[in-house]
């Protein structure tokens, strides 16, 4: 499926260990390049991802775009919502810092609605894979 990467939801998946780390941004393409130039240099901020991919190199992760949005408000509140509810889960995260909730606390009626009928597996599943080549 052919789309323009845009703003959004993502995550970066350590594929042997399963760990997670949520991010949102205005720019997806962009910021996935930040993250690979940090962790192949081995500057990334997340000293566990970054100890993860030492480990595992580059084929070890994925990086998912869980939910394409514009809408600043939103990115802010999934990605807060998928990391509290990926804790209460037990899923192992590398998410330190968890988004202030109430600083967003608007969201649009299709992503309360998605939030309402749906479990944290069901969100947490990526809509896109990114493929950077």
């Amino acid at each position: 499926m052919a789309f323009t990467i845009g703003e959004g939801v993502y995550c970066i998946r350590c594929l042997p260990t399963d760990q997670v780390y949520y991010g949102n941004t205005n720019d997806i393409k962009t910021r996935y390049q930040k993250h690979h130039w940090c962790l192949l240099r081995g500057k990334h901020p997340n000293k566990g991802l970054q100890k993860d991919f030492d480990k595992y190199g580059f084929e070890g992760f994925q990086f998912e775009i869980i939910y394409p949005t514009g809408q600043k408000e939103d990115r802010h509140f999934l990605e807060h919502h998928l990391i509290t509810e990926a804790e209460k889960e037990g899923q192992k995260i590398y998410n330190v810092k968890v988004p202030i909730k109430d600083k967003y606390p608007e969201k649009s009626r299709e992503l309360k609605e998605k939030i309402k009928k749906h479990s944290y597996e069901d969100i947490a599943k990526p809509n896109y894979l990114l493929e950077v080549v």
